[in-house]
Parts: C-alpha cells; structure tokens; sequence
C-alpha cells in the first residue's frame, strides 16, 4: 500500500495516473473521486466523510484481500488519517509513504489552473491550510516503511 502525502496542487495525482501506467496490479483509491461520484464534490458534512471513509476503507480491504496493490490518493495532511490506514491495513499490507512537497504560491497556482481547466475549486486559505498541516506533520510522524504485520 502507497499512501500519497500533500497538499493539494502538488502533484499527488499526477504522479499516481503516471505510476498506473507502467506498474502491473496495482489500483489507485483517490477520495476525490468518491466525493465526485456519490456527493458532485461539494463540501461535505462530517458524517458523509464517514461515509467516503468507510468506502474507502472498504475499497482497501476488498483490493488487498484480492491481491492487489493499493496506491491511495489523498492529501493525509495529519497524522490521524495516516495512523487510521496503519492501524487498519497493515496487518494486511506493507504500508509506505511518499511525500509531494511545493511552494505555497506554485500550489496557489496549480489549483488557480486547475479551477479554469475543470472548474473544481480549492481555495487559497484551504491550501495555507494544508501546508500548515504538512509542516507539522513532517516535525512528527514517522515516514519510514511499515512492513506488514504478522498475525499469530
């Protein structure tokens, strides 16, 4: 399992179309898309979050127990969401990190971009946001491999 880490406009899912495209069995989960498919992407209460998660995360179980590589393609701006995936599948799955970082003001403008090309909209504060988060979260959390946990 790949877990993708940044804010948004950094490149995570970018990276993730490009990797699909040379790597065999493996499945790209991104929770933008599921907001899309089920919500139009509008903001979102907390307990249709819980929803997204609970497909997601079942999405997970589903694709490992199948055999198949998960790249997940998500901001995971805090430890909390992080530690959720560690917790959950690593009993099922190594569990490994990559890290997209940029430029508050390149990520301002990739997102200004990507509003006039598609129209979805993450606004500047929301990005500030998320690099606050990803500052903290390099102070503390742990980036190594988790290789998969063996069960007795």
């Amino acid at each position: 399992m790949l877990l993708l880490i940044g804010a948004p406009g950094s490149g995570k899912s970018t990276f993730a179309k490009s990797f699909l495209r040379t790597e065999t069995h493996w499945m790209r989960l991104c929770r933008d898309d599921f907001r899309m498919m089920n919500f139009n992407g509008s903001v979102m209460s907390p307990y249709e979050e819980f929803l997204i998660t609970g497909m997601i995360d079942a999405s997970i179980e589903t694709l490992l127990h199948n055999r198949c590589s998960v790249l997940l393609d998500a901001t995971h701006c805090r430890a909390g969401y992080l530690n959720h995936y560690i917790g959950k599948f690593n009993a099922m799955a190594d569990i490994s990190f990559k890290l997209f970082e940029c430029e508050t003001d390149e990520l301002i403008a990739r997102c200004e971009r990507r509003r006039a090309e598609t129209g979805r909209h993450v606004p500047e504060n929301i990005i500030r946001r998320f690099v606050d988060e990803l500052e903290t979260l390099k102070k503390t959390f742990d980036f190594s491999p988790r290789p998969m946990k063996q069960t007795t």
